[in-house]
């Protein structure tokens, strides 16, 4: 008996005669179970005697066997096809592009623009754009077409998304790579070890996570970690420029400091910057930038005020020395005696005592001023020491000086008109100042010089007396 399947279908014939089968076997079980059964016993009724007859053997039955009968296949009925009427042809109506198919479009060439495919991958994004705008002219009069340009323009934009991605990443890693050999060149490991090491390893962990850089937030992770690689870099060449600019500038005011004598005039600063100047360099060639930087500025700026400091203090010992000088001129020269050009002498006792003419030296002349007590070159000296010692105390050490060297060569000409030494001449009968003057310069036209000179004494130089003592002044101007 089969009953499996055959070609993917149930045999028919198979079961039915199984089942004939089956069922003949079941009737048969059932006419010899009937046959066996005993009747119930019915209530004893007295009968007459039965003379029982010889009991007659029933014979066998024979149980024919089951002929399994042809299953019979139902045929499945005929229907009669409907005769097919020919439709005229309907004209298809395309809708129109909708605003939400347009948006797909947009959206996709948005994702690549925000990737950048601007900038990595323009051609692609451009034709993107194009066929995008193509779809919107077309969008009313041609759908069909517009559908087209959007699928085109949807395809195009994420090519570009994916170039742009691509090219995004390899250019991270080159400026990444490039910035790292930057640092290296500029020994960043050596002057700050744990900061490089720390963005070292930052770059390590990115290099991991990087192809996921589509996503924003891995990009702006390492935007950021670029800056800080960027700025890192970029203080640390700054800080050595300066290093060197500020050894450039120190050794220069050194030089400036020694040419100006301030190792005599300001021994202080030069010293201490020429020390902290070696400390400087000492703690850069241990990598100690800060340090040698802060060492370095304060060198310079103790150098330069060496070079400010030795100059001025150089002006205040020569303004104060010449200040002294003068007043020590001015104070010998007011013991002098002198005679002027006119051929008066004035002496110390007599320079207080008015006089119908004085002179006042301006501009390098000598001017009459009239009816004033005397005003000679020593006192001219005087007053313009005194304005040089103002402009002094001001700090106008030039224009002190001025005053001063001005007050000099006055006090110099004083006293080219001072009388040297003087010889004693007793008054004797018949003298005149007339005969003196011939017999003691060889002139009896210089009388006026013994008579100024003596004119304590000689009130009158037509009145002398006898036995005067009166002073002849040699070595006449």
């Amino acid at each position: 008996m089969t009953t499996g399947f055959r070609h993917g279908k149930f045999q028919i014939g198979g079961i039915m005669k199984s089942i004939i089968k089956y069922g003949a076997l079941i009737a048969v079980v059932l006419a010899l179970s009937f046959c066996a059964t005993t009747p119930e016993e019915e209530p004893v009724v007295e009968e007459e005697p039965v003379v029982e007859e010889p009991a007659v053997e029933e014979e066998p039955v024979v149980e024919e066997p089951v002929v399994e009968e042809e299953p019979v296949v139902e045929e499945e009925p005929v229907v009669e096809e409907e005769p097919v009427v020919e439709e005229e042809p309907v004209e298809e109506v395309i809708p129109p592009v909708t605003d939400a198919e347009l948006a797909k479009a947009e959206r996709a060439i948005q994702r690549a623009k925000d990737h950048y495919a601007e900038k990595y991958a323009p051609e692609l994004f451009q034709e993107a754009n194009k066929e995008y705008k193509s779809a919107r002219t077309k969008r009313d009069s041609d759908p069909e077409t517009a559908r087209a340009h959007i699928k085109r323009s949807i395809e195009l934009a994420r090519k570009a998304q994916d170039a742009s991605t691509s090219a995004l990443k390899d250019a991270y890693l080159r400026s990444f790579a490039s910035y790292q050999e930057k640092l290296g060149n500029l020994e960043a490991d050596k002057y700050y070890p744990e900061r490089t090491q720390m963005l070292y390893d930052d770059f390590k962990e990115l290099q991991d996570s990087i192809a996921d850089l589509d996503v924003e937030e891995a990009r702006a992770e390492a935007d950021a970690l670029l800056a800080q690689i960027i700025e890192f870099h970029d203080t640390l060449d700054e800080n050595l420029r300066w290093n060197r600019i500020l050894q450039r500038d120190t050794e220069m005011y050194m030089d400036d400091a020694e040419s100006v004598e301030a190792f005599y005039w300001a021994p202080e600063y030069l010293q201490e910057a020429v020390i902290l100047f070696a400390q400087g360099l000492e703690a850069l060639r241990m990598y100690e930038l800060d340090k040698s930087i802060d060492y370095l500025s304060e060198a310079k700026g103790l150098a330069l005020k060496a070079v400010r400091t030795a100059p001025q203090r150089k002006a205040e010992y020569k303004t104060n020395s010449l200040m002294r000088e003068i007043e020590e001129d001015i104070e010998a020269a007011e013991d002098l005696t002198i005679m002027t050009e006119d051929g008066r002498l004035i002496g110390p006792e007599a320079e207080a005592e008015p006089d119908q003419q004085s002179f006042l030296l301006t501009d390098g002349n000598i001017g009459v001023l009239g009816d004033f007590s005397e005003y000679t070159l020593l006192d001219q000296a005087k007053e313009l020491w005194r304005k040089g010692v103002e402009e002094k105390e001001k700090g106008n050490l030039e224009k002190a000086d001025e005053y001063f060297e001005e007050a000099g060569k006055l006090l110099h000409e004083y006293r080219g008109m001072a009388i040297g030494e003087t010889k004693p001449v007793t008054i004797y009968k018949d003298y005149t100042l007339w005969h003196i003057s011939d017999v003691e310069y060889g002139s009896p036209f210089l009388w006026p010089i013994v008579w100024l000179y003596n004119r304590e004494l000689i009130k009158n130089p037509d009145f002398i007396l006898p036995g005067w003592e009166i002073l002849i002044p040699l070595d006449l101007p």
